[in-house]
């Protein structure tokens, strides 16, 4: 079974348009979108601060299952 890449692409999108709502809700500041410069950022989605901390974030948006055999959580 492959994944269509239109679904793939929007899943993907989802995940990064939903990130820097859950990032505020989770106390995050100083929320950065790294690809709203450059699509497609090699080590991160986003940068934010919380707590006199600065993390790079990456968004990952996957299927939970893989299609080998019998279904395992994603390694990923």
């Amino acid at each position: 079974m492959t994944c269509d890449p239109k679904k793939a692409r929007l899943l993907g999108g989802m995940g990064e348009e939903l990130t820097p709502h859950l990032l505020q809700h989770a106390g995050f500041t100083n929320i950065q979108d790294l690809n709203a410069k450059k699509t497609n950022q090699v080590d991160a989605d986003f940068l934010a601060s919380r707590e006199g901390h600065r993390y790079f974030i990456s968004v990952k948006a996957r299927n939970k299952w893989t299609n080998k055999g019998e279904p395992n959580l994603n390694s990923r």
